[in-house]
């Protein structure tokens, strides 16, 4: 015996509503009785006395036809033999609400349906009941992969085919969730399988791009989304994914363009305008570049990331003035950023504008940065001794600064080793380094 759980009590709700043909609320006191595999196999309405509950017990084996006179409150006979629950409804009652058992039941019903349709000599029955299954099927293996059963949806996707070879939902979902699995070779197969019946097939073309481009098979895979561009150039995850491959590969005028023309098919898309936005500037076009940082902060003011990104941009620019407050927003926003912290100590010790300097300041946010690295970044490192100089402490200055030196040779970064190398000597000889001012 045992309490049932909020849980437990909302499933045998659903249960009790199903069984009964006029439903009243359940009772209180409500009892259950389970059989040994926790099947449900009694309801006691009101209290139940312990001779029903050991005589329950004793025939827990016994067969339907006879559980069925045990149950009756009157003597008689019965004309008709006792129903099976209809499992698809079953199925039905648990959905979206308790996958594990709509999985379960829905696996009944496929079975059941399967012995019964050998008993059917109608073609045409026989067509109905085969296209009922393939339904009951696909929305199991579905539920699967929501479950991430992934095993277990790709052989039910598989035997789906099995029944209509020429389902494209069912292979282009066993494509996908292959490629959930990892299984890289046999997702691009299927994709190839479904592209070979419906060429046209757009999230096909698409997808067979995207598995292509995680095995490093990059032009390949700009064939696939180009083709699927071609066939809807309205399909916006294509045009994404073209544009990020030709940033990545350093083409960003041709990023560029697919990045505008899906902002165009997606303007509520932030994603898009912050990926553009960052494109433009790695392509040289800063002021466009900061054009669009600046209508994006306006959207979302409070994003640490475009903060930074559009102080950087007006760092390089030389409008340091303007900058400034930018990089302070990047801090405030994210506190643990090392990059905007580094480059905010750095301004504030360097600044070649005096009246700009705030070396206090500078080595608080310039530790901050240290600590967030765990002192193993050489930059930011370089940057604590440079503001550490700026406040007068040189001795703690040369002895930061050549951790950072040691870090950065080992690292292989000649630029850097040679520009902390001749900090060392500056700070050795008691004095701050001060950049110098933008060209």
């Amino acid at each position: 015996t045992g309490i049932a759980t909020p849980e437990l009590l909302d499933k045998l709700e659903l249960v009790h509503s199903y069984t009964f043909d006029r439903v009243p609320p359940m009772a209180i006191p409500l009892s259950y009785l389970l059989d040994r595999e926790g099947q449900l196999s009694a309801i006691y309405l009101g209290p139940v006395e312990f001779e029903d509950l050991l005589r329950d017990v004793r025939n827990l084996d016994a067969s339907p036809d006879q559980i069925r006179e045990l149950g009756s409150p009157l003597s008689g006979r019965y004309y008709s033999e006792v129903q099976s629950p209809y499992m698809p409804f079953m199925a039905q009652l648990f959905e979206n609400r308790y996958n594990e058992d709509f999985i379960r039941f829905l696996d009944i019903a496929i079975e059941q349906d399967e012995s019964q349709r050998k008993e059917i000599d109608n073609n045409r029955l026989r067509r109905a009941s085969d296209e009922f299954r393939a339904n009951m099927i696909m929305v199991l293996a579905e539920a699967q992969v929501q479950e991430q059963r992934l095993d277990d949806a790709v052989y039910n996707y598989r035997r789906l085919l099995q029944l209509q070879p020429d389902d494209q939902l069912a292979r282009f979902n066993l494509g996908n969730t292959l490629l959930k699995q990892g299984k890289l070779d046999e997702s691009v197969e299927c994709y190839q399988l479904l592209l070979d019946r419906f060429p046209n097939h757009v999230k096909g073309l698409n997808n067979l791009g995207s598995v292509l481009e995680q095995s490093e098979k990059q032009q390949e895979a700009i064939e696939y989304y180009q083709k699927a561009i071609e066939v809807d150039p309205e399909f916006f995850q294509a045009r994404y994914n073209l544009a990020r491959i030709h940033q990545s590969q350093g083409r960003f005028e041709e990023a560029i363009t697919q990045y505008r023309i899906s902002a165009k098919i997606k303007p509520e898309n932030f994603g898009i305008r912050l990926d553009l936005a960052a494109t433009l500037a790695s392509a040289g076009h800063a002021v466009d570049a900061i054009k669009l940082y600046r209508e994006l902060i306006h959207i979302q003011p409070e994003v640490g990331k475009i903060q930074f990104q559009l102080a950087v941009l007006l760092f390089v620019q030389g409008d340091l003035t303007e900058a400034l407050p930018h990089f302070r927003e990047a801090v405030r926003l994210s506190p643990r950023s090392a990059q905007a912290l580094n480059a905010l100590a750095w301004i504030l010790a360097t600044c070649p504008n005096e009246r700009m300097r705030q070396p206090t300041e500078a080595l608080q946010l310039a530790q901050r940065a240290v600590d967030v690295t765990s002192h193993s970044d050489p930059m930011m490192l370089d940057t604590l001794a440079a503001a550490q100089a700026a406040v007068g402490q040189f001795d703690q200055a040369v002895a930061t600064v050549q951790t950072s030196l040691n870090l950065a040779i080992e690292a292989g970064n000649d630029d850097l080793v040679k520009a902390i190398q001749a900090r060392l000597e500056m700070y050795r000889n008691q004095e701050p380094f001060v950049d110098r001012p933008a060209p």
